[in-house]
């Protein structure tokens, strides 16, 4: 893929997901805290209300400026231009057409956001790892997947590939007892939800909970494998 279509099919949402960047959605619109307020303002921008995404990058208001996928990159990591385009061509799944080579150190397998909820880890939250030794246990505090991934990868799947399949787990056991109107624990649904019980709400149930398990399972093929490749 050249450059040039990289910039026009690139989606700034997809890449500030890679990045691990917040995005709260208020009604139909996405936005993030401006990652240049500071240079042009002379101040961090705290109020995540100013910076709307876009397809191909973020109107600010407060700077009253629009910046494009490819110099937020460069805003949020502070890399070079060129390492920039390769982070939103792994971002995107894509390879470009291009002599350069990224220096930068991050993950090409990591979670969405959706996945890492699904298994119960969020990229942003702190994660804590138990060392275990003859002397004693020790508790390690990374400040999010990434950090973790920086300091040792092989744990950073392994985590994964456990919590994967415990909420795998989970979902298989949701259903079987819960997942149609004769599973022996749908009553619970039923009595919770009153007389005017619609039971097409089991239906979404199942379709929700197959998804998930289907998603699990992709994290831990994918994710096993890379593992494979640190031994």
């Amino acid at each position: 893929m050249e450059i040039r279509e990289l910039m026009e099919e690139c989606e700034a949402e997809i890449v500030a997901e890679y990045l691990q960047m917040d995005v709260i959605q208020k009604g139909n619109r996405k936005y993030i805290t401006c990652p240049g307020h500071e240079a042009r303002l002379g101040k961090p921008d705290l109020h995540i209300g100013n910076a709307e995404l876009r397809k191909r990058g973020y109107m600010c208001y407060a700077c009253h400026e629009f910046v494009n996928t490819h110099d937020m990159v460069m805003e949020v990591t502070g890399c070079s231009s060129a390492e920039a385009y390769h982070i939103m061509a792994d971002a995107m799944g894509y390879e470009i057409n291009s002599d350069c080579r990224r220096s930068m150190d991050i993950p090409r397998i990591r979670l969405s956001k959706w996945e890492a909820s699904i298994i119960g880890l969020y990229p942003k939250f702190r994660v804590l790892v138990t060392q275990s030794s003859e002397k004693d246990d020790k508790t390690l505090v990374y400040d999010g997947l990434y950090e973790l991934y920086k300091a040792n990868r092989n744990i950073y799947y392994d985590l994964i590939i456990r919590k994967a399949k415990k909420a795998r787990e989970k979902y298989l056991f949701c259903l079987e007892h819960y997942g149609d109107v004769k599973a022996d624990m749908a009553y619970k649904i039923y009595n919770l939800l009153g007389e005017k019980f619609d039971n097409s709400i089991y239906g979404k149930i199942r379709l929700e909970l197959d998804d998930r398990i289907e998603r699990c399972e992709r994290i831990i093929h994918i994710f096993s494998a890379e593992r494979k490749k640190t031994v």
